[in-house]
């Protein structure tokens, strides 16, 4: 049986190098998060990546639903999800789609434009891009 998602405006955010960064080490992250994995149930360190918290964060205030999904499946997702504290701003939370059936064979086209703002920007930055944006995005 089906499930009618009760929207037209969809964000949907992966977890994995997109919200928490593994290679946190690399980057200049002041943000740092241990979450226990949820399968194996071992913690594993990450960096938050506060311009994409922010970023869904200003998506759910202009009335978008939004969905966090996972490679590393529902479970996972869901504990990132409480870790950031993002209960109030996610909407669903699923296992990354493994296969997307479409007549476009580009993922851009079927889906929309794929957003990423690079970690190494000073967080000053992120603001001035997180202004930026949302002025040239209108829902």
């Amino acid at each position: 049986m089906y499930r009618l998602l009760d929207t037209e405006h969809m964000v949907c955010c992966d977890v994995d190098d997109t919200l928490l960064m593994w290679d946190w080490y690399k980057y200049d992250f002041d943000s740092l998060i241990t979450i226990e994995d949820p399968y194996t149930k071992q913690n594993k360190t990450y960096g938050v990546h506060k311009a994409h918290v922010l970023l869904l964060k200003q998506y759910k205030a202009r009335g978008y639903k939004i969905t966090v999904w996972s490679k590393g499946g529902q479970l996972h997702a869901e504990s990132a999800v409480k870790a950031l504290g993002l209960e109030e701003v996610v909407d669903y939370v699923m296992a990354k789609p493994e296969k997307v059936m479409d007549d476009k064979s580009e993922l851009s086209s079927i889906v929309g434009p794929v957003v990423f703002i690079d970690p190494t920007l000073p967080t000053e930055t992120y603001e001035e891009t997180m202004t930026l944006y949302k002025s040239k995005r209108p829902v």
